[in-house]
This record gives structure tokens, C-alpha cells and sequence, in this order.
């Protein structure tokens, strides 16, 4: 197959080489895209003509993309981004996306945000919860993640993504000094919590964890600005943290921590995409929704999208 002139490239046959990858069938595409089957295989025989390689194969699962055509499809999902985009006068993404979000949640979402902007490459920055919407103002990142109330200027578009759960571990050694289970709040009071700290432009300042029992009304061990190093106190230290579940699924599946159940206590925070509404495109916020939304499904712990979040305060 001989290469083509760019000029004769056209987008209707992306389009219709992507309906095909995304169905795995010629009738399914041309459904989609409102043609004839064999418009489909003409579309795509003109793109494979175009760039001088077999783009499809068929196998025993039906229609998939050759090597050449897997390596393809990325580049033609942004040149189809950028077309709606210019279709719509919306402000096409940038090759380069700035993410701001607690460590926690880069080290969780951060490979499906990648995996969702293949064409795109991802900058990732550490801001502690709460901090984000301060910097709103200055050209630092493009989009953000949290689970906090933060002010947000008008230009930031905010998506709830889905829901958290918060729950206070232990080592188990701690865990069977506590005692039976669920826990009345006041048995907590003479155990140590190890809490966040964060330097905030200079200075060192209190986090809140989100938990139902006040810092004021706890003692204080550890801190640490990092939910990682949190974890790996907790499990060589008897002092409880209070933390996302999702953060500490694995170490709970290994036996390093237990979660620690407490009378009246079940906490939901609202995680939240928040984009800027001239640099990131309505396309890419909508495959970053989908993809993050697919990461909390895939654990069991993700609650129901009407959960709301409860921090009850004991008496």
C-alpha cells in the first residue's frame, strides 16, 4: 500500500475507524455511524491506504486493530477531539496537562488519567487538601482533584466524580487493646491519632483528616504531611489514622492494618474534578470523569453517587 498525500486524509474515516475499534464489528460501526457496511470497509481501506498500513485484523473475538492501528488510534482520538473542538469555537486542550491533587489521590487516579489522555503528557503536582483553589488564580495546573470545600473561581468548571469513604485503621496489635467492636466514641479519647501537617507558603499548619472526632478533642501523636508515611507510622506505632479507605485497601488486605469500627461513625467525602473552562476541553473533562469514575467503581468500597457525607461531632 502506497502513502497518500496528507490533503486526502479524511476525518469521517477516522471517525469510522474508531467506531470500529470501539465496537469490534464493521455492522456495529456502520450503525453508529449511520453508513452502509461496506462505506465502513471503504473508509477504512482509505485510511489504511492513507498511511500505508493494514490497520485492522480479524480474529476470533471479531474486528481488532493490528499493531500499526493500535498504535494509531491515540493520535486519531485527538484529532477528532481537536475537530469537535474547533466545530464547537471551544478552546482546543493542550499537548501538556497540569494536575494538582494530594499525594493520596495522584498515587490512585493518576494511571487512569493517563490511560485516558494518551495523546497528552500529564504533569502531576502534590497540593495538600484544601490548598488547590488558593492557587486558582495563578497558571500553575489546568485541573485538580479534591474531596475538600475549596472556593473555586467562576472560570473552573467543578464535576462530582463519585464518593469516598473515610474510616479510622490501626495496627491489629492496637486493635485488640481497644477491645469489641464498634467502638463508643468516648474509648477513643485516650488513644493517640497521628494527624496531617502541611507547609502552606512557608508555614507549618494543622490539616484536617476529616474525622468525626475533632483534633481538639484528641492526642495528638505523630504528624506527617504525607497519607504514606501516616500509613507506615500507624503500622509500626499504636496510634490510630484516620484516612480514605481506598488509601488503605491493600495494607488491610496484607493484615498490616485493621479498620476500626466506631459507634454512629460513617463518613463519605465527595471527590470532585475541577477544570479550567478555557484550558482543559469538554472532550477531555469527559474522559477524565469517565475514567476516574471507572477507578472508583472497581473497588468495592466506592459508595453510591447519592451517599452524602456525614462528620458527626461527639458531645
Amino acid at each position: 500500500m502506497g502513502m497518500a498525500s496528507p490533503h486526502d486524509l479524511r476525518l469521517g474515516d477516522v471517525e469510522t475507524f474508531l467506531a470500529v475499534l470501539r465496537l469490534g464489528s464493521i455492522h456495529g460501526a456502520a450503525r453508529a455511524v449511520g453508513v452502509s457496511a461496506s462505506q465502513v470497509s471503504k473508509a477504512v481501506g482509505r485510511l489504511e491506504h492513507h498511511f500505508g498500513k493494514r490497520l485492522l485484523v480479524r480474529s476470533e473475538r471479531g474486528i481488532e486493530p493490528s499493531d500499526a492501528g493500535r498504535a494509531l488510534a491515540p493520535r486519531c482520538e485527538e484529532l477528532m477531539a481537536r475537530a469537535r473542538a474547533l466545530h464547537s469555537n471551544e478552546t482546543t486542550s493542550p499537548a501538556e496537562l497540569t494536575i494538582a491533587a494530594s499525594a493520596f489521590m495522584n498515587a490512585l487516579f493518576l494511571p487512569a488519567i493517563v490511560e485516558a489522555l494518551p495523546a497528552h503528557r500529564v504533569r502531576s503536582l502534590e497540593m495538600p487538601p484544601g490548598v488547590a483553589g488558593a492557587y486558582a488564580s495563578a497558571p500553575f495546573f489546568d485541573l485538580a482533584l479534591t474531596a475538600t470545600a475549596e472556593h473555586w473561581p467562576e472560570s473552573w468548571i467543578k464535576t462530582r466524580v463519585g464518593m469516598l469513604r473515610q474510616g479510622l485503621f490501626s495496627s491489629p496489635r492496637l486493635a485488640a487493646t481497644l477491645g469489641p467492636q464498634p467502638l463508643a466514641v468516648e474509648r477513643l479519647r485516650a488513644a493517640k491519632f497521628i494527624v496531617p501537617i502541611y507547609n502552606y507558603r512557608g508555614q507549618v499548619m494543622s490539616g484536617d483528616d476529616g474525622c468525626p472526632l475533632p483534633v481538639a478533642e484528641r492526642q495528638i501523636g505523630h504528624e506527617t504531611q504525607t497519607l504514606a508515611s501516616a500509613l507506615a507510622l500507624a503500622q509500626r506505632t499504636d496510634q490510630l489514622v484516620f484516612a480514605p479507605e481506598l488509601a488503605v485497601a491493600a495494607l488491610v488486605a496484607a493484615g498490616a492494618l485493621v479498620e476500626i469500627a466506631v459507634e454512629g461513625w460513617d463518613v463519605f467525602e465527595a471527590l470532585q474534578l475541577v477544570c479550567h473552562g478555557e484550558r482543559v476541553s469538554t472532550f477531555v473533562q469527559r474522559a477524565l470523569v469517565r475514567a476516574l469514575r471507572a477507578t472508583l467503581g472497581s473497588s468495592s468500597t466506592a459508595a453510591p453517587a447519592t451517599a452524602k457525607k456525614q462528620r458527626l461531632r461527639s458531645n
